[in-house]
């Protein structure tokens, strides 16, 4: 360990107190109590949580964990200075929490973080807590010291490290060499965050493979995630971004029937954010609860929400309402109205033109579903997801009127989609039926799967 790093020719001469913020050579006085509350503008649920462990420290002798502890939920909860204070007093106690500190300063935009963490793996080497070093000189451009301490992540390997690692290569312009890294990791399952990394190389080589396999793949953190350190104490984080990207989390993890108690304690504690009352309705929606989830959206509807996503949800939730509705037109006025929200807010999302030519076809006005689906498969970045909605608008050309023209179309993008889109093999059969070829659209219809054929069946009476 002392090679290691001596080969980085790094000076061990100050010790750990010295690199410390308001921490000097003896054991300092504790920092005044009760300490400062949260700024008033704080998020009250984040803000709750910070005054939680505050409350410990007004025992009497309040230990170096409960400071620990203390300095866990202001990192977590975006108060980096009240989170320096807390860690440079408990590391006076006792307590081995340098790198928690590391990461406080560094979230402080302070340099003082990478001679902290240094000093820290000094006497605690920790392969993750190298790839996390690395990690904040790759986000400063210093390419050298990166790939030192990438090598000396020298415990297991993790999907971390290798990240770090293709993202060197990426940032010197090695593409080929980063390939070379990823190869052996398409072997099996890529994790998310790297996909990113993926589809960088994809588009600097020219790999389209790489671009049709992970260009869809959406992730919420960055390509190099929070190490295990982090990760412990995830659970303090209860920012709204935090509650956001923890709903996405339980929408993702579980079925509808379990996400959605999950989603509701959420909601209750956050009634009025819209983000997580559209994930909240679309469990409710794949679950069949339709008036649920309606209820739910009505709820912050009047708010006019800024993000897309609630305005997609709200479009498809009343759109399906109002197949069963004796008395449609409200429920398509405001599915329409919504699915056009939210191409406001965001036009490069193919789900709400999807939504917009749902709501179109359904009240009849074929010529501009059309015009939505075409668009939703311009956007569409997986293959097959593209092939659907062209699938789609070209049920729509059937439906005015323009049934061979339909017909060749459909089974010329059917040869395109092969056996794996059954979706576009319905559209073929059925639009094969409408222009009178009759044995085309047999044999079609005896190639889909029960479950297809039994659509077919109701769409051609």
């Amino acid at each position: 360990m002392e090679n290691m790093f001596q080969h980085q020719n790094i000076c061990w001469i100050l010790p750990v107190c010295a690199v410390l913020v308001s921490c000097g050579p003896q054991d300092p006085a504790a920092p005044a109590l009760p300490r400062p509350a949260p700024d008033a503008k704080w998020d009250p649920i984040a803000a709750q949580v910070i005054r939680s462990k505050a409350k410990l420290l007004l025992q009497a002798e309040p230990s170096s964990l409960h400071w620990k502890e203390y300095g866990d939920a202001c990192l977590m909860n975006r108060w980096p200075e009240e989170a320096v204070v807390a860690y440079t007093h408990a590391l006076a106690l006792g307590q081995p929490c340098g790198m928690h500190l590391a990461h406080a300063q560094r979230r402080m935009g302070s340099t003082e973080a990478f001679q902290t963490a240094i000093e820290f793996l000094q006497t605690n080497h920790d392969s993750e807590c190298c790839v996390t070093v690395a990690h904040w000189y790759l986000e400063d451009g210093e390419l050298d010291q990166a790939e030192q301490w990438i090598r000396m992540a020298d415990g297991p390997e993790s999907s971390r490290r290798a990240a770090a690692s293709i993202l060197l290569e990426i940032e010197r312009g090695n593409f080929e060499a980063a390939r070379a890294l990823l190869d052996p990791l398409l072997q099996a399952d890529l994790p998310a965050h790297m996909a990113p990394l993926a589809v960088q190389i994809g588009r600097s080589t020219g790999d389209q493979d790489l671009l049709d396999r992970f260009a869809a793949i959406r992730t919420s953190g960055g390509v190099i995630p929070n190490g295990p350190l982090l990760l412990k104490i995830q659970r303090l984080d209860r920012t709204k971004d935090a509650d956001d990207n923890r709903a996405l989390l339980i929408r993702k993890s579980y079925p509808p029937s379990e996400s959605i108690p999950r989603l509701r304690a959420l909601v209750e504690q956050r009634p009025q954010d819209a983000f997580l009352r559209s994930i909240l309705a679309d469990a409710l929606y794949h679950n069949q609860q339709l008036t649920e989830a309606k209820a739910v959206l009505d709820a912050v509807y009047a708010n006019q929400p800024k993000d897309s996503g609630f305005w997609f949800i709200d479009a498809v939730v009343h759109e399906k309402l109002a197949q069963s509705s004796r008395d449609p037109t409200a429920l398509l006025g405001r599915a329409e109205a919504s699915a056009a929200e939210a191409i406001r807010l965001n036009p490069s999302v193919p789900e709400s033109f999807m939504a917009a030519a749902q709501t179109a076809e359904r009240r009849g006005d074929y010529l501009s579903a059309e015009r939505h689906w075409r668009k939703a498969a311009e956007l569409s970045t997986p293959p097959e997801a593209g092939l659907k909605f062209q699938a789609a608008a070209w049920r729509n050309v059937s439906q005015l009127g323009e049934l061979n023209r339909a017909a060749d179309a459909l089974l010329e993008l059917m040869e395109k989609a092969g056996q794996d889109i059954p979706e576009v093999r319905l559209e073929a059969a059925v639009a094969a039926y409408r222009a009178g070829r009759l044995d085309s659209a047999a044999a079609l219809s005896q190639s889909l799967d029960p479950r297809y054929r039994s659509i077919y069946e109701r769409r051609i009476r």
